[in-house]
């Protein structure tokens, strides 16, 4: 017997979701900005048309679902509202926490009967609302450097919450003579960092925690064509292969570097690309930001789209 919460594909590192047949149990619970319960919306109460992703970087990403309601009756729904969404859990009974977002967008659709369209983003969306103007210098590892930034700069002003078991070491310190000059806002801050180290996901969850993790590459999850996998599709794209990279840093005189890779250039040709990041200042911390990138640019990108029948397990 399959449950009716398909298709899940993935691409890249975003995991789309959507309910298509409301056979099964779900709601979506609206909270005001102090998360007092305002509303509930169920499959049989006004809410349908509900499609959700989860990202590899980011965490809780877009939301979107119709509420069938004229709009100058949308009753107690406003921007920056917390939303969730929690489905059924048949083993338990209970109901699982599968989303958490805020409302960002409210659209009323005119037609005949009126709706109105509700688009939701994840906390991590508030990384890239809070300036970081601070400089890190020599002995800082790059987790303490993390951890600083949401602890002290993001979480005091925004609803994203901290808590340190949620950020893995990473065995990279900054060395005698190097900083990191951040004038930027959080995301763009974070997004340095865990280019420098390398294999990190990092975002903010269903609980509001921001998390920079190691990747895993434990295998947990098999998908069996003819049995799970309802579509697969892949594709190679060489137009964006990148092997030589200037880096234009920070500082006075600006800072710059180059790094190459020749296997690639031997394979595809000169392909170039000028990166600007006004944070990196000094050396090993900017080849260690281009050789993170070149690993990823230097060969053609691999896209793979698969669809499967999801049988309420979390990805």
């Amino acid at each position: 017997e399959h449950d009716h919460l398909m298709p899940t594909v993935f691409r890249d590192t975003i995991i789309p979701f959507e309910i298509t047949n409301d056979v099964f149990r779900w709601r979506l619970e609206l909270r005001n900005k102090a998360f007092t319960l305002v509303d509930i919306f169920e499959p049989d109460n006004e809410a349908s048309n509900i499609r959700w992703e989860y990202r590899r970087i980011g965490g809780c990403g877009t939301l979107r679902f119709k509420l069938s309601r004229p709009y100058d009756a949308k009753g107690d729904i406003d921007g920056t509202y917390d939303v969730q969404l929690l489905i059924s859990n048949r083993a338990t009974g209970n109901y699982d926490l599968w989303y958490r977002g805020f409302i960002q967008q409210i659209a009323p659709n005119l037609d005949d009967p009126e709706s109105i369209d509700v688009i939701c983003v994840g906390y991590g969306a508030q990384l890239g609302w809070i300036r970081v103007s601070k400089t890190y210098n020599a002995s800082e590892s790059m987790e303490t450097i993390v951890r600083d930034i949401i602890q002290n700069i993001v979480a005091p002003n925004s609803k994203i919450l901290y808590d340190t078991t949620l950020i893995d070491a990473t065995g990279i310190s900054l060395q005698a003579g190097e900083s990191l000059k951040f004038d930027t806002y959080a995301d763009s801050a974070l997004k340095t960092i865990a280019t420098i180290v390398g294999t990190r996901e990092w975002g903010v969850g269903t609980d509001r925690k921001f998390f920079f993790r190691a990747q895993s590459s434990t295998i947990k999850h098999r998908f069996i064509p003819g049995h799970d996998v309802v579509r697969f599709e892949d594709f190679i794209d060489y137009s964006r292969v990148k092997n030589r990279l200037y880096l234009k840093g920070g500082g006075s005189p600006a800072f710059s570097t180059t790094r190459e890779d020749t296997g690639s250039q031997s394979s595809w040709g000169l392909r170039e690309e000028i990166i600007t990041n006004p944070s990196i200042t000094t050396n090993p911390t900017g080849n260690s930001y281009l050789n993170a990138l070149l690993t990823e640019k230097a060969i053609p990108v691999r896209r793979s789209t698969l669809s499967v029948a999801l049988r309420r397990t979390r990805l």
